[in-house]
């Protein structure tokens, strides 16, 4: 048999791919297959996407082009075109999650008699309301139908094939049968209604239609274009069509007690009973694992072999999606029977954007909880209760922790029952824990970054700023290294050509969320104990004390009460210079304007400082400036602003000796902060200009 996959696209550059991979890798090999793209007054990417996609297979493929007519022209279009002894018409926000859903298709139709349309998304069942009918939908929910399926509050049903009425898209028909009929009903233009009309027209003339219940998202509806008046007519004008051409057919058919809402025999379903070998790698875990793998060569073969095999040991087993098109990706995909997306879109220099591949993955994910991770980790069964305990408390948060390093250049023998302790056994022996600032997996919700920046995947600064968005939004991120074995099988780290520039753009991209980002600054902590607010006094080792307030502001939002005491309790024991530092950043927050919920406790301590003081110190300072000892300045501007953050030209003169040891960076935040305080301050204006060319010319000179 030869299906016809009839697409119409109407600008869907960021997902065509996935749309098209979905439907095209999930084809059993059994059948001949043509693919149809009719491309709807495109402007974006859409068809070239498309075509270096396709080009990968051996399938024969068609584009074909339609100004602005939207679907039902574009699918007589592909009619017209088509070869196949069937066509499915598919949408441009349909994704389907069967494996081999072509042949469980043919072993249907094969065992009915006399086939109409086959439903690919849901069937209708017409029901008698006063003297008109009413349609009511059948469907039945799969694992990637989630939220989407909820929406329409229907009756629950049996799981099996389903001879109804009519149906609604995706459908198939035969191409014969659907051209003796002249197409697709055009009355019906721009949208919809020609589905049913076609389905009930078939029924009228006894044939059969039938609707399989298939793993199928559906998401977006119409043309994000349209207007709502032309949507809300368009479904009017449909349904008013409908109930004129059909009614008294559907009612004589209701009166005559003829039942069409009826499961098919279990001969005729026993092709649907979709078993387990029918999905994708899709347990009950409910995560879904991306990853982008390098190369399976050398010791990169075995290393990526037993972090792939330990994530398949997990209990139970994730959603795993492999991208990207390096050797032997496809092959490992294959043989352990993952998913494989291909096509990831890179930069100018080659390397993998982050933000295309993650939303790639979130619209392939199954589930609403993704873990990126590096292909070289090796998880635990410590893993999975981790993620669930933290899911169980929260309903949008970020899961991160650090890794253990050590070197394993042999496959681990995943078979063996023990495997598990004798890993363990051998990083207390062989690993050291690695620092605060690599993060090599994060489990997140889906949409917890609004927008991701086009970052270049493994080009420094993308990971630290993925981790500090939402530190700084306050969102809930937890650092759960005390419960999470995450291991990491050290290699060597093969250089790229444009490293500079590349970590040049990843920085002017990440900004200063880069410095949020780092595991230390989780708000919360996942131990043996269960979830735990990460004490004030942690944070206050940070050397950046506006990095410290910030954390400290999330864990005051998330339980004012211990905070508060344990803020109290810093202060009564000792003062700290780092604690009278972060007093001075709280005054200089307030100061300025910026939204910031401050702890009572800060409030209370705040002005207990000693304005003379802070002139006697800034008066020595200014003579070790004379004397060109730039440090010494340094430290006793660093006292005065403790004392009096606001006091006249203090910060200029901080910001004069940080230019003179080189420190451009700090002695620009200076110069804002005397600018803060005095937006008339001409000489703290020049100053920063000539700080922010210094800054310039760095980063050019790095590029060049």
């Amino acid at each position: 048999m030869k299906i016809t996959l009839a697409f119409d696209i109407y600008n869907k550059e960021k997902w065509i791919e996935s749309i098209l991979h979905s439907w095209i890798s999930n084809l059993s090999g059994e059948n001949q297959y043509e693919i149809i793209i009719v491309f709807d007054a495109c402007k974006d990417r859409s068809e070239e996407i498309a075509r270096n996609f396709l080009s990968q297979f051996n399938y024969e493929y068609k584009f074909l082009h339609a100004d602005d007519k939207y679907e039902i022209y574009c699918n007589n279009l592909a009619l017209q075109h088509a070869t196949g002894d069937y066509i499915v018409f598919i949408q441009d926000d349909n994704w389907i999650y069967d494996k081999d859903w072509d042949l469980i298709f043919t072993k249907v139709v094969g065992k009915v008699d006399n086939v109409g349309t086959v439903g690919f998304l849901a069937g209708i069942q017409a029901l008698p309301d006063s003297n008109n009918i009413k349609y009511q939908r059948i469907e039945i929910d799969r694992p990637h139908k989630g939220e989407n399926f909820s929406v329409h509050n229907l009756p629950t049903y049996e799981t099996g094939v389903w001879q109804v009425d009519a149906i609604c898209r995706p459908f198939c028909v035969s191409r014969a049968l659907l051209l003796s009929y002249g197409g697709l009903d055009t009355a019906f233009s721009p949208t919809c209604g020609d589905d049913l009309d076609l389905s009930l027209k078939l029924l009228r003339d006894g044939k059969v239609n039938l609707y399989i219940p298939f793993d199928l998202l559906n998401i977006c509806g119409e043309k994000q274009t349209m207007q709502s008046d032309l949507r809300d007519s368009s479904y009017r004008r449909a349904f008013f069509i409908n109930h004129q051409r059909h009614d008294e057919f559907l009612i004589n058919r209701i009166e005559n007690n003829t039942k069409v809402l009826i499961p098919l025999s279990k001969d005729q379903s026993q092709a649907l009973k979709f078993p387990e070998d029918n999905f994708t790698n899709i347990k009950n875990a409910n995560i879904t694992f991306f990853a982008l793998p390098k190369t399976f060569q050398g010791k990169g073969a075995i290393t990526q072999r037993n972090a792939i095999k330990s994530w398949l040991s997990l209990d139970p087993v994730p959603e795993i999606i492999l991208f990207g098109e390096d050797k032997g990706v496809a092959e490992i995909a294959n043989e352990f029977n993952l998913k494989h997306i291909p096509h990831v879109r890179g930069n100018e220099y080659g390397a993998i954007l982050v933000n295309d591949l993650f939303e790639k993955a979130q619209i392939a994910a199954s589930n609403d909880i993704l873990v990126y991770i590096n292909s070289d980790i090796i998880l635990l069964s410590d893993f999975i209760p981790a993620v669930r305990q933290v899911s169980e408390s929260f309903n949008e948060f970020l899961m991160i922790g650090q890794r253990w390093d050590t070197d394993i250049s042999e496959p681990i023998n995943f078979d063996e029952v023990d495997w598990e302790n004798k890993l363990k056994a051998f990083i207390r022996q062989n690993a050291y824990l690695h620092s605060v600032t690599g993060i090599d997996y994060f489990v997140f919700t889906k949409d917890l970054w609004h927008v991701i920046p086009a970052f270049g995947l493994g080009r420094t600064a993308w990971d630290n700023w993925l981790a500090g968005r939402p530190i700084e939004e306050g969102k809930s991120v937890i650092d759960a290294t005390e419960r999470v074995m995450a291991i990491h099988q050290d290699h060597k780290y093969v250089p790229f050509e444009n490293r500079r520039k590349e970590e040049v753009i990843n920085r002017k991209l990440a900004g200063a969320t880069v410095s949020m980002g780092f595991i230390s600054n989780a708000t919360w902590k996942l131990t043996d104990n269960g979830l735990m607010l990460r004490h004030v006094g942690e944070f206050l080792r940070n050397k950046d004390l506006l990095i410290a307030l910030r954390c400290i502001e999330n864990a005051y939002c998330q339980s004012p009460e211990i905070v508060e005491k344990q803020l109290k309790h810093i202060m009564n024991c000792y003062r700290p210079e780092s604690l009278n530092e972060l007093l001075k950043t709280a005054k200089t927050f307030i100061a300025s304007g910026i939204p910031f919920k401050v702890p009572q406790v800060i409030l209370n301590n705040i002005g207990q400082r000693d304005k003379a003081a802070a002139v006697e110190l800034y008066k020595k300072g200014i003579e070790y400036l004379r004397q060109a000892d730039a440090h010494r300045a340094i430290n006793c501007f660093n006292k005065a602003v403790i004392e009096c953050e606001d006091l006249p030209d203090l910060h200029y003169a901080h910001a004069t000796a940080l230019v003179q040891i080189g420190y451009l960076f700090k002695a620009k935040q200076a110069c804002q902060m005397e600018l803060l305080n005095r937006p008339d301050h001409d000489g703290a204006k020049r100053l920063l200009e000539r700080i922010e060319q210094a800054i310039n010319e760095y980063e050019q000179s790095l590029i060049s």
